[in-house]
């Protein structure tokens, strides 16, 4: 009876509740590493350890898995990095502001303007819609071991290699026919490396693929294989009894996947950002009913996990203005100097641009707080002498991260928010007759946001800096984290004085009430191995 209330009140425990909501205009995903719960072999000795031949709390053990899954649910993912719970974006080239209709109204028949990303085409009126549909595949090994030291306590290390695919799956519509050409007589941004104009591209597909777009590419596939987090613990035993088992344990994680670069939208990523972490937790087993020679044992996980502040390089938006990241901007005063000078002053086509692609400013060097993570799981298992079966339910929750410039903001890079080309679209007409009456009209519609200090073509007498206090590094830190996983499990007790070895199949599904959880199923195949 004793043992039935700790177990009733075990599960009183892990009996949660969480919600959350939707978040779009992110520019960083990060994923719970799907190693945690697989190459755990603290979590995973429990059916050695229901035979007394066995006893693997002391000897030394080593267990091998393989494992792998797939992501679900790409409507969530999709409107975590878009906005506006849009079915995609919509994007022209030289949008009418003024005299024009209601559709050609950013936020209204478009969110994205095409001449941001360097499109000039020959009829200067391309329009498309973009999409995405992202998903992540992740196939792993991993090797685990652990070892008796001293009288009652144990030494383990975790070690997965794993390989990450993601896959944006970017699509482009178009909805201007016939598909224009590009325009082959026109100059493009200046590409900041080599300090030379580009040439201009005619679509989506290909301005996100631009050499001179340093950051935040779409390009294919992104996958990367590497040693994801290494995890050494050790831990001492509080009760070892034949039918109770209670242990504690201190850890360390070793950061051997890689950190996160920016180049591309959802780039791979193996661990967790690269994060050293300490953690510790406590474990137990508990008999608690017979049934001949077979038994029910209650199994629980309580583990904390502290992830320190390191450098990353991400991407961020402006505030109130989702994707702002990709408008074209000016290096600095001397740029948009140096481009009215080459026929931005009032000429209708400039000949010198001094243009580029604002992600490569708005992508820096940031510090990422990730701080502290847990997982409950509970979990119940049937042992035989020979077959056993399990089920689990597992909580994972994460604080939001906190995202902040490693080096101060280096004023100077300005909006250049009018089309490089075609200029006289914003000077046509009595309501448009200086540029002035266009930056109004930016400015009421809300092109660029709520500021009203957000646009500067460039005959603006006065230039407008992007300020620090404009930047949104929310946009590129991960919100909190709350998911929930069942998993089962089957397998195979092989008895041996010597070499006791058990076999287990598994499946997992992970999921959370919000975007913020990657949910997707994995399944398992261990064999560990007692010695």
């Amino acid at each position: 009876m004793k043992h039935k209330k700790l177990a009733a009140l075990a599960l009183l425990c892990f009996t949660t509740q969480g919600h959350g909501n939707q978040v779009n205009s992110h520019t960083f995903f990060t994923v719970i590493p799907q190693h945690k719960m697989i190459t755990n072999l603290t979590e995973n000795l429990l059916v050695d350890q229901a035979h007394n031949n066995g006893r693997a709390l002391k000897r030394r053990t080593v267990q091998m898995s393989i494992f792998g899954g797939h992501s679900t649910n790409k409507r969530d993912l999709r409107n975590y990095f878009l906005y506006g719970n849009n079915n995609g974006l919509r994007a022209k080239e030289t949008p009418s502001l003024q005299g024009g209709t209601a559709n050609d109204i950013i936020g209204t028949g478009q969110e994205l303007i095409m001449s941001d990303f360097n499109i000039q085409t020959l009829n200067g009126a391309q329009s498309s819609t973009i999409n995405i549909n992202p998903s992540q595949t992740v196939s792993a090994l991993g090797l685990s071991f652990r070892a008796p030291v001293l009288d009652h306590c144990w030494a383990s290390l975790e070690i997965p290699v794993v390989h990450v695919k993601n896959n944006l799956d970017f699509t482009e519509s178009f909805t201007y026919t016939p598909l224009a050409a590009v325009n082959g007589g026109a100059v493009g941004f200046i590409n900041e490396l080599t300090g030379q104009p580009t040439t201009p591209v005619a679509t989506m597909t290909q301005a996100f693929r631009q050499n001179g777009m340093l950051y935040g590419r779409i390009d294919g596939v992104q996958s990367k294989t590497r040693i994801a987090d290494m995890v050494f613990k050790f831990g001492c035993d509080f009760v070892d009894q034949n039918d109770f088992y209670l242990s504690g344990y201190a850890g360390m994680v070793f950061p051997t996947g890689n950190r996160p670069q920016g180049n591309y939208m959802f780039e791979a990523i193996v661990g967790n950002n690269h994060h050293f972490g300490l953690q510790g937790g406590m474990y137990g087993q508990l008999s608690f009913e017979n049934f001949g020679h077979n038994k029910l044992w209650l199994g629980w996980l309580m583990e904390g996990e502290y992830l320190f502040q390191n450098t990353q390089t991400r991407s961020f938006d402006l505030k109130n203005r989702p994707w702002s990241r990709y408008m074209q901007v000016f290096q600095n005063e001397g740029a948009r100097q140096a481009e009215i000078a080459g026929g931005g002053g009032g000429a209708a086509v400039i000949t010198t641009p001094r243009r580029t692609w604002g992600i490569n400013h708005f992508t820096q060097e940031v510090k990422v707080h990730a701080g502290y993570n847990g997982t409950f799981d509970v979990n119940i298992n049937y042992v035989g002498d020979v077959w056993h079966n399990g089920l689990g339910f597992s909580t994972y929750i994460r604080q939001a991260e906190d995202v902040r410039l490693k080096h101060a903001w280096n004023l100077g890079p300005q909006i250049a928010g009018m089309p490089i080309y075609n200029k006289a679209v914003y000077q046509t007409g009595a309501a448009q007759a200086n540029s002035a009456g266009a930056t109004d009209a930016l400015r009421q519609t809300g092109v660029l946001g709520q500021s009203n200090e957000m646009f500067s073509p460039v005959t603006d007498v006065t230039p407008v800096y992007v300020q620090e206090s404009d930047l949104d590094l929310a946009s590129a830190a991960h919100p909190a984290v709350y998911s929930q996983t069942v998993y089962a499990s089957t397998g195979f007790y092989r008895a041996s004085d010597h070499y006791p070895q058990n076999f287990e199949l598994g499946s997992s599904y992970e999921f959370g009430s919000c975007n913020t959880v990657l949910n997707r199923w994995t399944i398992w195949a261990k064999m560990q191995i007692t010695f």
